[in-house]
Parts: C-alpha cells; structure tokens; sequence
C-alpha cells in the first residue's frame, strides 16, 4: 500500500485535507453477489400502448385469450452485447402478460450456445404468477465463458402447458460478444463509520477525521496498469456550488482482481457534498465499457438536520476572472462547443461523456463539476426543469460564451508567442451546481514565452 496526499483547490474550503490510501488488490470471488437461482426482482406494468399494439399483432379474438412472451434480456453486470470473457454474468429478462388476466406458473426455458452451433438447454425455472398487463422481470448468474460470440435464447410455455391466442412472441435471442480485455466497475463509496441524521440522510461531523473507502473491480479478463483512480466531489454551502477534484492516484489492477482505497479527510464547513469515485477517467486502459467507471454518494456535513437542495432551475448571472493555459483555453472552447451540441440534441450522452474525457483539466473550472458524467447528468435533469424562455436563454448563451472562447484560442494562436490568458468571463450559474461561460468577455493580458504579462497590444506582442 502507499499513501498520497494532494493539496486541494483553494476554493474548496469544507476540506481541511485529503490523504488517499491505496490498497493491495485481492482476487474477485465470494466477495462479488452473483443471485442464487432466479430472482425476481420487479414487477412491473407494461404500458397501455404495448398492449394494444400486441392485441393488434396477435389478432385477439377474445379478450381471455391468454398471451405471454418474452420482451427483454439484458446484461446487468456490463451494458451492452461485449462482455468479459472467463467471468461469471449476471444477466435479466422480462416476461410480460398481455392477457386481461392473470397467469400462474409460467416456464422459461434458457439456452446458451457458441453463435452457430446447436441450442443447448442450461436450466429452467417456473414464474410463480404474472398479473394481467404487467411484466416479471428476472436477474439469474451465468458460469464464465471463453472468448467468443454467444446466443443467449430464452422460451416460455416451451411444452405449451396452457394455450395461447399465439407463440409467434414466446422466444426471444439475443448474441453477446466476449473478449479478452479489462473492464472496470466503480462499485462503491462507503463511510467506514457511518453515521445518519434525523432524516435518514448520510451524514459527516466537523473538524473529525472521517474516513472514505472505495471499492473497485476489474471483472474483465486482462490486466488494467496504471489506472487512473480519482475521488471529484461537488460542494454546496454558503458561498455556492462548486466543483473539485478531492485526491486522485493510479494503481495496478490485474485481471479478475479487486482494489480499494481510503481517503482520510477532514470537514470544516457545513454543507452538502456528492463525494464519487472516477476510475480509468482519462481513458489510458482499454476496456470494454466506460459506463460503469463513475458511482457517487451523497453526504450531508456539519448540520446534522440538514437537507440536500433539490435540484432547481434557478440561476445567478456573474462576470468571474479565470487564468489558462493555452491547452485549457483550447479544452475549454472544445467543452462548452460539446455542451452546446449535447443541449441542442445534436449529440447523444455516450458521445458527449467520451468528448468531455479529452477536457479534464478544464471541467471543474469551467463548469464547476469536475467528472464528464456528472455535466451530462446534471444538464439532462436542468433541461426537463427549464421553461421554454429559459431554454432559449441558455442555448444563446453558451453559443456566445463558446464564441468568445473560440475568438481567444484563435487570437492567441495567431500571436504564436503567448502561453497563458488572463480573462474575465461572464457566466450563467444553476441552483443544481452547473454553470456555464455564457457570453463575449474580455483579455485582461497575455503571457508571453519569453517573459511577463502585457495587454493585448502591448510591447511583447507581434
């Protein structure tokens, strides 16, 4: 194990100081929950809509006609049809009820079998009941398999044990990929002491040591190296939200193997923290997934009977001084161009998380929140809480801060002497802890290579 302790940014004045310890890995056995069997995990109502488009399907005839079928299979332990190969998957799917009455004791059949070859019977189990018009929905633990494509195919009522208005929906397959490479999982945060207020919320007293572990995995079937490990939390108190990268450290974490670490760290300041663990942020490991690299908790400090703030859609409108390298200046207009295109619709969340990676330096300057995941997060719950008007106001906005941002980068590039900018931006700042450059501002001065500050203008320029 070794020890690591960063100096924190100034404007985070809740922490005294953070030491990030990081621990020996241990291989992933017992340790990682596997369902024993099939478990079920929800019930749930199939929407009016799909029910009336498969009685048009299935051309009921009579409404007791009963009709079952299988809508879903899913990976839970990694999204997506590309898995780790050689390590047991936790894997779910959706029996639905499209009857107007209720069914009992419903089989499902498994099979699993190299793409290709033959269908193979894994196991069965027996749906106690599902209601009229909802779904079962199931999670079951599969054995590791070799690399490779993989047919998963499942089936109700295989041996037609009640009838059916039609069978056309009761088999459903879908091919998984498995693969050699590593994959990640951020898997926790936890209190080693944990402490509740009144309210049931997670809560951390002042100027106490506490200390934070975090868990990580790596399910997948090569070694990760190197890998990045970082601890961003965001902050509300009295002076505002902001954003801040609390310790952060890299680690070796081979195959099938899982890692923790502990921060040790002490609050000095009364407010709401969401306190996350980044792992593999800067994408130097390659990995089958980077969904899963990023879990986060919540924790109200000093206040014992303190509630966190929902998230509004309130803004405060402010000019703030920020000094860049050229490099950020460059990472800033490319983040808030992505920003603009994510609330334009013109880019999806996976795109926009992989296009903000290339930006770490810059997000918690600029934007107050300092993992890629937590910006499309927060953006995607502002927009559904933002009036037309309000919208309006925040396209044109980053447009006009992603402007003047694009016309620094292009003078300074032009000036080709100068390494760092001084500037005062205007600046749109949320209630939920976002904010965003938000129009034309001005140079202060420019700092040239071969020494000092001038304005722009001035003697060292050309």
């Amino acid at each position: 194990m070794y020890k690591q302790k960063l100096t924190l940014d100034p404007k985070c004045t809740a922490v005294r100081e953070a030491v990030l310890t990081v621990f020996d890995e241990k291989p992933l056995g017992s340790d990682i929950r596997q369902p024993e069997g099939f478990e079920v995990v929800e019930c749930g109502k199939i929407s009016e809509e799909q029910v009336k488009e498969r009685r048009a399907m299935a051309a009921f005839s009579a409404t007791d006609k009963i009709d079952v079928g299988i809508i879903d299979i899913e990976c839970v332990s990694v999204k997506g049809n590309i898995l780790p190969a050689e390590f047991g998957m936790v894997y779910s799917f959706q029996v639905a009820n499209f009857s107007d009455t209720d069914i009992a004791q419903v089989p499902v059949t498994i099979y699993f079998n190299p793409q290709g070859s033959s269908l193979v019977e894994q196991g069965t189990t027996t749906i106690t009941d599902i209601p009229a018009g909802h779904y079962q929905l199931l999670q079951f633990s599969f054995p590791p398999v070799e690399a490779g494509n993989w047919v998963m195919t499942l089936e109700a009522n295989k041996s037609r044990i009640f009838e059916e208005t039609t069978y056309d929906n009761n088999v459903l397959s879908r091919s998984f990929v498995y693969t050699d490479q590593a994959e990640l999982v951020a898997v926790s945060v936890e209190d080693t002491q944990p402490m509740v207020n009144d309210d049931g919320d997670k809560y951390f007293p002042l100027d106490v040591e506490r200390t934070l572990e975090f868990t990580i995995n790596n399910i997948g079937s090569a070694d990760a190296n190197s890998l990045l490990v970082q601890v961003p939390a965001s902050f509300e108190d009295d002076t505002g939200a902001y954003g801040t990268m609390l310790a952060e450290t890299r680690m070796n974490l081979p195959a099938h193997t899982g890692g923790r670490a502990q921060l040790s760290l002490t609050f000095t300041k009364s407010a709401v923290a969401q306190i996350g663990l980044l792992v593999n942020g800067d994408r130097a490991c390659s990995e089958i997934s980077y969904d899963n690299n990023e879990t986060h908790e919540i924790f109200v400090i000093g206040n014992p009977n303190a509630k966190p703030n929902p998230d509004t859609g309130g803004v405060k409108e402010y000019f703030s001084e920020l000094t860049l390298t050229l490099q950020q200046l460059r990472e800033a207009y490319w983040a808030q161009l992505e920003v603009y295109k994510y609330l334009k619709g013109e880019t999806d969340k996976t795109s926009f998380i992989e296009a903000l990676s290339l930006c770490n330096s810059v997000l918690g300057i600029l934007f107050f929140l300092p993992t890629p995941v937590q910006i499309a997060n927060t953006i995607a719950g502002l927009i559904l809480q933002l009036l037309p008007d309000e919208k309006d106001l925040l396209y044109d906005s980053v447009a006009e801060g992603r402007d003047f941002l694009d016309f620094t980068k292009t003078d300074m590039e032009k000036i080709g002497n100068c390494d760092q900018v001084r500037l005062i931006i205007p600046f749109l700042e949320y209630e939920n802890g976002f904010r965003v450059a938000s129009g034309e501002g001005e140079v202060l001065a420019y700092h040239y290579e071969n020494g000092g500050w001038a304005s722009p203008g001035g003697e060292n320029s050309r």
